[in-house]
This record gives C-alpha cells, structure tokens and sequence, in this order.
C-alpha cells in the first residue's frame, strides 16, 4: 500500500513538471509571436520614414495622411506582410506632420494580433457609468471623479487626461502649474482708461507666452503634440451651462498650446448636483479639485466688458481683471492612435507617451 502511495506521487510530481513546462512553452511562444507583431509595426514607421524622407509621401503641417503596407512595399520601402509572418495580416501608417515634426503611428490588424493603442487601452481599462472613470458623452469619453486613474508620463511631465474627443484625440492638462506667475494681458484699454488689459486672446500676452512656451520644446516631444482649435468662447454672466459648447463655441485653430476652460473643471465631476460651472457640488468627485490647488487662467473672457476674465480658483469659477498674475496649466492634445506601450494611469504607474 505504501509502494502503490509512492508511485501515486511521484506519478502526480511528473504531471505537475509536464504541465508546468508545457505552461512555459506556450507563454514562452506567446511572448515571442507578441515580439515578432511588434518588429512588424517597427519597420512599418521605419518605411513611412523612408518614404517621406524620399519624397514618396509628402504631407502638409498640421495635417495627416494614411499609407497602406501595400503603398508601402510597392514603394520598395517594405517587404510583404505575408513575408514577415505566416499570419493574414493587414497595416496602415498614419503620418502625422505636427509643426514639422514628424510622427509615424502604425496599425497592425491581424487574425491573431491587433495594434494597441493608447485610446483603445483607456477606454478598456476605465470605461464605467458609475464612480471614478471615463464617463461615454454624446460622442466623446471624459474622465470623472477623484481617483479615474487619467495620468499619462509626456515631455518630462505628468499630464492629467480631461477627455477622448468625437475625432479619437486625447485631451491633457498640465498637472504642474507654470513656474511663474503672468498676465492674461496687461494692454492699454481704452474703456477702463488704464492698463487693465484687453479679454481678446489672440491679441493677448498669455498667447504669446503660449507661443514662446512651444518654442522650447524638444522636436521629439512636438511630433506628438497635434495642432488643435482652443476654446475662447466668452461668457455673458448669466451663461453658466457646464457644456464645453458655451466655451468653445468659438475656436482659435492650429495652436499646439492652449488653456483650459471652465467647462473642463466642471465637467470632471460626476455628482448630479454639479449642474453649471458655479455649483459648489461641482468639487465633489473631482480631480482638479483635488490637485490643482492655485489660482490658474483659462482661456475664456467675459463677454459683458473688454477687460476681464475668467479664472478656475480652487472650486469655483470666477472672474478676474485680465492684468492680474496668476499661474496657468497647460493644455495640449495628441493623437489617441499613440501606441499603447506601458502603465495603468495611476499616479505610480502612468500610461506613457514615448
């Protein structure tokens, strides 16, 4: 009886190693066929990269354009799809001339492989209807709560993830305020007979200030950074509607800098008693509440005088005459066909744009 025991075990101990190895074996395969999709879409932007380097493709700044593999290999900048993988496989290459700076993001659909993208791994990992998350409205996903894990690692900084926009594109706001304080605009204005500044912000200082900010930033941080229209509707005072449709309901296009709007603070909460961008319950479930603690400029006037402003201070909006110095947060957007390459969009382990 013992004998019989002892076989019984060690038969039981050579299954445990035969599956354990057989186990392996498949991660092990797995890993590497995951690897080989990968090189896939690294010589994909190798070949967008010749091809625009050769003239084959030419694309204007500030906008995009879509190759296929099959342009590609006709090209002679790649080789076959079925050449590099016994899988039935299909790409394309968006070229994206952001300010002169290039940016290549492949996509690679396979039966067994699809590109991840950072957009597609947010809306995975955060989707909800209730709590902290990324809440699906009327045709663009916006992160709510205190805690949605909406962090993503870019140019050195962390950057706050406000919204998926109808067009696919990721909206950031700057989690680290600017390092000095400045003026909305400090011009001569005729009506108030002193320098109190004009709420114009074209013509204002800040954009300017916005435009020497972008200036100096490295060329393999602007490729990633897509032009975009800022939102500089302004308000009359009985107009506080949360809907970003008030604030940008006029748009300066193709800045690569912008602000936020009062919108953005109160939409960020998903309490229902957040009803207008003044409602005290809209610092409930917030994230901006929670973390941007300092006066900060939006990129909206009043629409009632030529001279003020208005100003997310810490749970409310307000306004302010636009001389004033306080800090801004900046806004910027980038394509949500980014590869997904790591992170969850918490604090300690943001997503990452490479």
């Amino acid at each position: 009886m013992n004998e019989n025991k002892k076989y019984y075990m060690m038969g039981g101990s050579i299954i445990a190693v035969i599956l354990v190895l057989l186990l392996s074996i498949m991660l092990l395969s797995s890993c590497s066929s995951k690897a080989n999709y990968q090189k896939i879409e690294k010589k994909l932007i190798k070949a967008a990269e010749k091809a625009v380097t050769n003239g084959d493709v030419v694309v204007v700044e500030g906008s995009s354009m879509i190759v296929t593999s099959d342009q590609l290999e006709e090209a002679g900048h790649l080789k076959s799809l079925a050449k590099m993988n016994k899988d039935d496989c299909s790409a394309t290459v968006t070229i994206m001339n952001n300010g002169e700076s290039y940016n290549y993001l492949p996509n690679l659909i396979c039966t067994n492989y699809q590109t991840k993208t950072l957009k597609s791994k947010i809306i995975d990992d955060s989707l909800t209807t209730k709590d902290a998350g990324l809440y699906y409205d009327n045709g663009e996903y916006i992160f709510k709560g205190t805690n949605p894990n909406n962090i993503v690692s870019f140019g050195g900084s962390l950057w706050f993830i406000l919204k998926i926009d109808a067009s696919g594109n990721l909206k950031l706001l700057n989690t680290e305020q600017s390092a000095q304080y400045t003026s909305w605009d400090s011009k001569f204005n005729t009506d108030t007979n002193d320098r109190s500044g004009e709420n114009v912000y074209e013509n204002s200082d800040i954009h300017e200030v916005l435009k020497a900010k972008y200036d100096g930033y490295k060329i393999n941080e602007r490729k990633h950074l897509i032009p975009f229209g800022v939102c500089i509707g302004k308000r009359t005072p009985d107009n506080i509607a949360k809907t970003a449709y008030v604030d940008c309901g006029e748009k300066l296009e193709g800045q690569y800098l912008g602000l936020m709007s009062p919108s953005d603070y109160a939409l960020a909460s998903y309490d229902p008693d957040c009803e207008n961008i003044l409602s005290g319950s809209c610092t409930n479930y917030n994230y901006i509440y929670k973390n941007i603690t300092s006066d900060t400029w939006t990129s909206n006037a009043m629409a009632d005088n030529s001279y003020e402003v208005m100003i997310y201070s810490p749970g409310r909006i307000r306004r302010a005459t636009a001389n004033e110095m306080y800090y801004y947060n900046l806004v910027v957007y980038v394509s949500g066909d980014e590869l997904y390459t790591e992170g969850d969009g918490s604090v300690d382990n943001p997503y990452v744009i490479k």
